[in-house]
């Protein structure tokens, strides 16, 4: 039996000894993977953002060893391999769209689920959707991690604590964690940039040499540079800060760039081999809003880049920042301490690491900030469905941990200046401030009933049909390209800006494989009729999104209506789906 010794140093141990930490720890990482579970198993409905079915096809692509390739061919990136090799490619198609990293990550997870590649209409979910998503959420969950410790770096563990405790609480990040895209991969090692800056911050402070730290901190950044390009202006401003507070000014900042420049080069190399342009087609995102959408420059074999000039993109700057900032509180995950990182500026913090650290994470944001208003944001119902909201060149989600962080600390000591001696008050303020910011997954638990499919405009069995309709060889033209790349397996061409450009294609073989159809769902189907139908950048489709294919040698007339509700439809060479059903 236990001696009254032993059980009092349990005790003890338990209370005050060394086992607090690690039990805090514990009940802290449950606490998390309980509402992970719930995101995961009640909430997650599907991949439903592009940009993370076309990372997902890619990374499948590695997986099988096809390399860098995509089954969703963009005509604009055609154009640019045409224009490379003098002619379209033949058999696997590359990708010049998308940064590398997150598809290499995701890609020996995606080999563990090989068996379950090809989805069946039994699948609500495809298996692989869930395996992306597994991924991510732990790439969410580390860097909360880094976070912890660079907080408590930065402040004390208390502070780090319901800091984290806070960003746990946070559904814009745990909407990031199921959307498939690779902010939560970017979250990650931006943290671990930022809390190798704040080392090498400590270090020059103290003394001792800081460049180890900033070298550290290049390649995280050359890391985060591969997973999404846009962050180069985040290292671009980091870079900025080195040269203004690092002594001597100019050695550090040329070393990083060096650093980070290597390590893009190989992907550059390759870009420029695959298609003449070292930054591949995704430069052209720059003329959002400037040539129509992004959409429909990706649609066009041709385009017309004559007559841009400098204040075109002086409006397009004013809307982006005019925009964001008027949602700024959605973009930092609604936490209610988030935004007071701005007053934070005004305040000198006790420890003059922390004070300069704040800077950094200024210019830094602005960085960002400038960079997505130049590339520019889907704003589309931020203010009002702020879980929807997920765009896949959002750069301020990676600044919500440190806004959080500074915003807290300001409240605290605002708190403290009250000198309220009730601790009771300070628990209900604390309170107060933990319920606020989880108001959004409150909403989302007691709200309304989810469809069990991204419907609309993705019902992924269905869209397996069109796996079964034709050969692996043969491509499909659709709205909806990285859907049909990801469920259907199948290569498919974005619907080109003119009808014409299909026929042609089709006539003369030129993408060394047959077209065999056209698939449209309700992202043409649910345009409002005049302006996005009759008259919009889908205007040479008109007859056929509205169920009307009376042309002549017309070589798509058979047609069959699609779920759900007749909403999607296939025009396709020949009846497909009799000779399948037999």
């Amino acid at each position: 039996m236990a001696s009254e010794n032993d059980i009092q140093q349990f005790v003890h141990n338990l209370e005050e000894g060394s086992w607090v930490g690690w039990i805090k720890f514990v009940a802290f990482l449950v606490f998390t993977l309980a509402v992970a579970s719930a995101y995961f198993f009640w909430d997650f409905v599907g991949l439903s953002n592009p940009r993370a079915m076309e990372q997902a096809q890619i990374a499948r692509s590695v997986a099988s060893g096809q390399g860098f390739a995509t089954n969703e061919l963009r005509p604009a990136a055609l154009a640019q391999i045409q224009h490379k090799r003098g002619d379209f490619p033949d058999g696997t198609v590359p990708d010049t769209y998308h940064a590398p990293l997150h598809s290499l990550v995701l890609a020996p997870f995606l080999l563990l689920t090989k068996k379950d590649w090809k989805m069946t209409m039994n699948d609500l979910i495809y298996v692989n959707d869930r395996m992306i998503v597994v991924v991510d959420m732990a790439c969410f969950i580390l860097s909360v991690g880094v976070i912890f410790l660079l907080l408590r770096r930065l402040f004390d563990v208390r502070l780090a604590t319901m800091g984290c405790m806070m960003l746990v609480l946070c559904d814009r990040l745990w909407q990031f964690s199921t959307s498939g895209l690779p902010q939560m991969l970017m979250l990650l090692l931006f943290s671990i940039a930022v809390y190798l800056l704040a080392r090498a911050i400590e270090a020059q402070e103290l003394g001792e040499r800081p460049l180890p730290w900033l070298v550290a901190c290049a390649v995280a950044f050359g890391l985060l540079g591969l997973t999404h390009a846009m962050t180069f202006f985040i290292f671009g401003a980091c870079v900025l800060f080195v040269a203004l507070y690092f002594r001597p000014w100019w050695l550090a900042p040329i070393l990083m760039v060096a650093i980070v420049g290597g390590m893009y080069l190989p992907w550059m190399i390759r870009n420029y081999h695959v298609c003449g342009y070292p930054l591949g087609i995704a430069y052209l995102s720059i003329l959002d809003g400037i040539r129509g959408s992004e959409d429909s420059i990706m649609r066009g074999f041709t385009g017309d880049y004559t007559g841009i000039q400098p204040y075109f993109f002086r409006y397009k700057l004013m809307y982006g920042l005019i925009t964001q900032m008027g949602s700024i509180y959605t973009l930092l995950g609604a936490i209610v301490a988030a935004p007071f990182f701005l007053a934070a500026l005004l305040y000198r913090f006790r420890r003059r690491e922390t004070d300069i650290f704040k800077w950094a994470v200024l210019v830094m944001w602005i960085g960002a900030v400038f960079g997505m208003c130049l590339y520019s944001m889907n704003m589309k119902d931020v203010s009002s469905l702020p879980s929807q909201a997920i765009d896949a060149n959002d750069l301020h989600v990676l600044f919500i941990p440190l806004f959080v962080a500074f915003g807290l600390a300001l409240l605290l000591v605002l708190w403290s200046r009250l000198e309220v001696n009730l601790n009771y008050a300070r628990l209900c303020f604390l309170a107060l401030l933990f319920i606020v910011s989880a108001m959004p997954i409150v909403g989302r638990a007691f709200g309304s009933p989810k469809n069990k499919v991204a419907w609309p405009p993705y019902v992924p069995p269905y869209i397996t049909l069109l796996r079964d309709w034709s050969n692996s060889d043969d491509i499909i033209v659709s709205d909806m390209p990285w859907a049909v790349g990801w469920y259907a397996n199948r290569k498919c061409l974005w619907l080109p800006s003119k009808m014409t450009d299909v026929i042609t294609l089709h006539d003369y073989d030129q993408l060394h494989a047959p077209i065999i159809g056209i698939y449209l769902t309700p992202i043409t189907g649910d345009l409002p009729l005049f302006k996005g139908i009759l008259r919009g950048e889908y205007s040479d489709w008109a007859p056929l999104i509205l169920r009307s294919n009376n042309f002549r040698d017309f070589p798509f007339n058979a047609v069959t209506p699609m779920p759900i509700d007749n909403e999607c439809v296939f025009y396709a060479d020949h009846d497909r789906w009799t000779r399948t059903s037999d």
